[in-house]
């Protein structure tokens, strides 16, 4: 069965996509990455939904020194790749941009 993610953040500001293939990608695979962080989830949910907003959460980040290609294949510490080999495809990603004009500043001397 396949399962198709889309998340978003800031209202639009990126945006990706994953392809899950629930016949490759196991929940003991989720669990898997999901206890190597340690990360605070939500035990009682589905441990792929809630491993697939890791997912995400990192490739939004990586978005601005990634391109599709590159997030596709990199190799992250502790996730597998989203090439497909093991279930998960990324399909699409709206990198996020920074913006100057929305950098603050602030400047003094010590």
């Amino acid at each position: 069965m396949i399962k198709m993610y889309d998340f978003d953040y800031n209202f639009h500001s990126a945006e990706c996509t994953f392809k899950v293939d629930l016949n490759k990608f196991t929940i003991e695979m989720a669990l898997n990455t999901l206890e190597f962080f340690s990360w605070d989830y939500d035990k009682d949910n589905d441990p792929i939904d809630e491993v697939m907003m890791k997912y995400a959460k990192n490739c939004m980040e990586k978005s601005t020194e990634y391109s599709l290609y590159g997030l596709k294949n990199a190799e992250f510490e502790g996730f597998y790749t989203l090439n497909g080999e093991y279930g998960i495809t990324l399909t699409r990603m709206v990198s996020l941009e920074l913006d100057e004009e929305d950098i603050n500043s602030n400047t003094r001397y010590e």
